[in-house]
């Protein structure tokens, strides 16, 4: 049996090798999972194991203790090992120091489902000129937009979240019908800045909205894989 720790991880790592390592994983077969929690809000025990066959299995076992980062010198809140296991044999072959593998972990699911959002709902590969500058021109402009309708979506929340408290579920505004609102009217708002023009788009956005469903997962039998990028999001009108 191995015992990685996090220096050695961090010495092992780099972006590129996980992020194909990572897409790769995503392009494979869905593994099986399962859970186990106790505790209260002084001591908790969480585990998560999962297989996927043909491959092996893990088990993550995590000890969480919120005084610890009180205590002096602090301690670590959170100490976790992940346990991998070796699908001839059945045995524990390699623990792993959980938090330094979450930190590369967390990252790159980020960058690959900003990349699949972006690329499918901005329609990224689809330029409108062929040079190095229209390329870059086009790229840039749906940073621009992205990063405007992700604040206007921050300042809109408090104001969703007071008009629908009522409801049994908690509500965003949706990132395709406000990214579409707001492609609409930027140029417009740009060229000639204008305080209605403004409240108008939010309300626009503000009445887009899609329900938050946490935890909820149908898996699709497909019959066939995505022709073209993340079927799952949809583009801008």
């Amino acid at each position: 049996m191995q015992l990685i720790s996090a220096q050695q991880i961090a010495a092992m790592m780099d972006w590129n090798g996980v992020l194909e390592t990572m897409r790769q994983a995503h392009l494979g077969p869905r593994p099986i999972g399962e859970s186990f929690f106790i505790g209260d809000e002084h001591y908790a025990l969480f585990s998560w194991g999962v297989v996927l066959p043909g491959l092996g299995a893990g088990l993550q076992v995590c000890s969480i203790h919120p005084d610890n980062g009180l205590a002096t010198p602090p301690r670590p809140v959170e100490q976790a090992a992940f346990l991998v296991i070796d699908e001839q044999s059945k045995a524990i072959v390699v623990i792993l120091d959980v938090p330094q593998i979450t930190r590369w972990k967390s990252a790159t699911n980020s960058a690959l489902a900003a990349h699949r959002r972006l690329k499918q709902t901005l329609s990224l590969d689809n330029f409108s000129g062929r040079s190095v500058t229209a390329v870059k021109q086009d790229f840039h402009a749906g940073q621009l937009l992205k990063n405007l309708a992700l604040l206007m979506h921050h300042l809109l929340q408090p104001v969703i979240e007071q008009r629908h408290k009522a409801r049994k579920l908690r509500w965003k505004v949706n990132f395709t019908q406000g990214l579409s609102r707001l492609k609409n009217t930027l140029v417009e708002l740009l060229a000639h800045p204008c305080v209605q023009g403004l409240a108008h788009l939010l309300g626009l956005m503000a009445n887009s909205l899609s329900a938050v469903r946490p935890g909820r997962s149908f898996p699709r039998q497909r019959k066939r894989l995505a022709s073209r990028g993340c079927e799952g999001y949809k583009p801008t009108r």
